[in-house]
């Protein structure tokens, strides 16, 4: 009886044992938790407009004026789990996503990015997560090490930005802090992070936002907390303004003279 409670607690012990997405995936599978986010969205300090649905943000910010990225265009399959080193961008080319295959503006990595502290993590930093996985509804970006966050940059001076927020695979709540080109703080946002159901943060900043950083606040933070649909904008809509041409006056002498000669060629034609 002491040994059998020896090897399942043993069993037990090695399941807990991992520390990144990728392990765990290996060890237990993925079989989809369905987690949904508890509580609502919050801040908890800073200057951010914060709008609590997508709906919300939308309807201030036009999706036809927002850049999105979904990570759908890769070669992850459905209830995949697959690790690679970070940074993912634009410029990215490996076996799951090819150079062209994220849109401008924005780049993801963990943090630390690829285990450069040394401490104990994947060079792996990002996981795709294949839709089904852990009862993931699309493909997901994630931070692999389940001590590390991501950060998400964005390049060129959007100050409203929206994503759906998950933290694999228990769930719970992850904060989102936002960040201006000089790395100071502008605030933060409390999120519901599930699985199957994603918590959602939209923000908009008076001063363009530069970095994005999600984290887990799961116990012993043992969970790979990522984002998806991400879409990113201006708050300000600058419209092109053009010169109405005008005449010289020998062009409005000229106009006139014309206008006179078309009116006697109508007189004579009625006679």
């Amino acid at each position: 009886m002491r040994k059998l409670a020896f090897l399942l607690l043993g069993a037990m012990s090695a399941a807990h044992a991992q520390t990144s997405l990728v392990e765990l995936a290996g060890a237990e599978g993925t079989a989809g938790v369905g987690v949904p986010p508890a509580g609502t969205n919050g801040s908890t300090g800073g200057s951010l407009t914060i709008y609590p649905t997508r709906a919300d943000f939308d309807a201030v910010f036009p999706v036809g004026n927002q850049i999105c990225e979904d990570f759908e265009n890769n070669s992850i399959n459905d209830g995949d789990i697959v690790g690679f080193p970070a940074p993912l961008n634009s410029a990215t080319d490996n076996a799951f996503f090819a150079a062209g295959s994220i849109v401008d503006g924005i780049s993801l990595q963990d943090n630390p990015i690829n285990d450069s502290d040394g401490g104990g993590g994947s060079a792996d930093g990002l996981v795709g997560v294949g839709a089904t996985a852990f009862g993931a509804p699309s493909d997901i970006i994630v931070a692999n090490t389940f001590v590390d966050s991501i950060d998400i940059f964005f390049t060129d001076g959007n100050d409203a930005v929206a994503m759906d927020v998950f933290s694999f695979t228990a769930g719970g709540t992850a904060t989102v802090s936002y960040f201006d080109a000089s790395d100071t703080l502008l605030g933060t946002l409390d999120v519901a992070a599930g699985t199957a159901v994603p918590g959602f943060a939209g923000v908009s900043s008076d001063v363009p936002i530069a970095r994005a950083n999600i984290i887990s606040n799961a116990a012993g933070a043992d969970e790979a907390e990522g984002g998806d649909n991400i879409c990113f904008t201006n708050a300000a809509i600058v419209f092109e303004t053009r010169e109405i041409p005008t005449l010289s006056p020998i062009g409005l002498l000229l106009l006139a003279l014309g206008l006179l000669g078309l009116s006697g060629l109508m007189l004579r034609k009625e006679q």
